[in-house]
């Protein structure tokens, strides 16, 4: 069962999010509330799995929602839901430590799909947000500028997730398949179809191109298991 709060400001979404939501069956709603200060003691008293959160809502209160996310609730997955593209908002989700950037006119199917992704440690973010990362990237061909662009949109830009970052830092030291296989309980053909992927999608030509342009990113500075 996935345990979700709710913050959003409108009444009108807010309800109908959780009168949705409750209907399906691996998803319970714990509580939801259109005030930060309700949401923060909601989620310290009931340690949902995912909070649902109005972009609006969080930059109200960013540092505190923050503070309890990366200190008291590291598991604590969070789900921002927006009304209309905007880079700048994008990238601020993403060095806050979102899990998910959504536009609000996806269809029910694809919240839910959404949700359950969030939930086993997928970053998920729609289509429409691609070109902004990209025009982001491009804009800063020196990707060494680790302040300009922030590890985690260089991830989401590439749809990496946490095997893949796990695997580019046994890259980086240089360690073999069969060495990343063990050391992350995959076989060897697994890794090496990991790796074939992480090529195809910044493309590299070789295990070595991506330990460098890991360094070059400070893809490095990510915390290992």
């Amino acid at each position: 069962m996935i345990r979700i709060a709710i913050g959003e400001e409108q009444r009108l979404l807010r309800e109908m999010l959780t009168i949705f939501l409750s209907d399906v069956p691996d998803l319970e709603i714990i509580g939801a509330t259109a005030y930060s200060d309700e949401l923060y003691e909601l989620c310290r008293s009931s340690s949902p799995d995912l909070v649902l959160l109005s972009n609006k809502m969080l930059e109200t209160d960013e540092h505190r929602l923050l503070e309890l996310h990366k200190n008291e609730m590291p598991s604590l997955k969070i789900v921002l839901l927006t009304d209309h593209l905007d880079e700048t908002s994008l990238l601020r989700a993403i060095q806050w430590g979102a899990h998910a950037y959504l536009l609000k006119d996806l269809t029910p199917a694809q919240l839910i799909t959404s949700l359950r992704c969030i939930y086993e440690g997928m970053f998920v973010m729609q289509d429409s947000f691609t070109q902004l990362l990209r025009n982001q990237i491009q804009q800063n061909p020196n990707l060494s500028s680790h302040d300009t662009i922030p590890v985690d949109t260089i991830y989401a830009y590439y749809k990496f997730d946490d095997v893949d970052r796990q695997i580019i830092n046994c890259l980086i030291d240089g360690k073999s398949n069969k060495e990343i296989g063990l050391e992350l309980n995959y076989s060897e053909g697994s890794i090496k179809n990991r790796i074939s992927k992480i090529l195809g999608s910044t493309g590299l030509k070789d295990r070595t191109q991506v330990a460098v342009f890991a360094l070059q990113n400070n893809l490095n500075d990510t915390d290992k298991p």
